[in-house]
């Protein structure tokens, strides 16, 4: 069973982390204002810490499934 979580995690970060950077890829160009530079700059922070945190915690769930 937690392998198989493993691997639904797994896919599931990468396939909502490519849309969502490739989303704000789509995005950054049409910037007008600071306070749209502002607003997306705190948005690809949010979504870069959000994939990082969920990527160590998958290392984390991998490590404990095969120390066994």
């Amino acid at each position: 069973m937690k392998k198989f979580t493993i691997i639904f995690l797994t896919f599931t970060m990468v396939f909502v982390g490519f849309h969502c950077i490739s989303l704000l890829i789509y995005i950054t160009p049409t910037i007008e204002t600071i306070g749209q530079g502002i607003a997306l700059g705190i948005l690809w922070a949010f979504i870069l810490s959000l994939l990082g945190m969920t990527s160590i915690l998958i290392i984390h769930l991998i490590k404990q499934t095969f120390k066994r």
